[in-house]
């Protein structure tokens, strides 16, 4: 599945220092060439999870989530006493060091959490197992996730990317701005205002 396609990402792009990933259920709303030219200290940046407990804490809502007990993933995987503080990331838009995943097996890693954890969420759980608290965050104008229950206006105007992390689907017609999806995704559409 696509998902997991960004773990591999520093074998595909060979010879490439970063790469921006984007999810599908995204409108980029501003240039992107400062985020992608950001400091990182880490190996990848993210936006905290939004919630309505944000930032929610990633071993302990993820796990709970996943119906998984946190004895058993950690008896296949160690896991540090600090993972349970740290908040969780989302996957949506990341920016990621490939150098830093070139040099560091993080791939292997990951492959070994996904398999932990049986895949829940697709690569997010395993990607905040693995990064817990090692990671850049970004601003949350760089994904500013749209559940349910939306967003304020004002928020939305202000976000450089919105992301359609719920359900319904930008390219659905109950979804809002559904119309301003598909001017970004039609080349002829022009520019869709907010």
């Amino acid at each position: 599945p696509h998902p997991f396609v960004r773990l591999f990402l520093h074998e595909y792009l060979q010879g490439v220092a970063r790469v921006l990933w984007l999810d599908v259920d995204t409108i980029v709303r501003a240039d992107v060439a400062a985020l992608y030219r950001m400091q990182m200290r880490h190996a990848i940046a993210a936006a905290l999870e939004g919630s309505q407990h944000a930032p929610r804490h990633a071993l302990c809502w993820m796990l709970a989530k996943c119906d998984l007990d946190v004895a058993w993933v950690g008896g296949h995987i160690a896991l540090g006493l600090d993972v349970w503080d740290r908040p969780e990331f989302n996957s949506g838009v990341l920016l990621l060091d490939l150098r830093a995943w070139r040099s560091g097996r993080i791939s292997e890693s990951l492959t070994r959490w996904i398999k932990a954890t049986s895949g829940c969420n697709g690569d997010q759980t395993a990607l905040n197992l693995h990064f817990a608290g090692a990671h850049d965050v970004l601003p949350w104008a760089w994904n500013l996730q749209l559940k349910r229950g939306g967003a304020p206006t004002r928020c939305i105007e202000g976000a450089s990317v919105l992301h359609f992390n719920d359900e319904p689907k930008p390219w659905e017609p109950q979804a809002p701005l559904h119309q301003a999806f598909w001017l970004h995704a039609d080349p002829v559409g022009g520019n869709a205002s907010f």
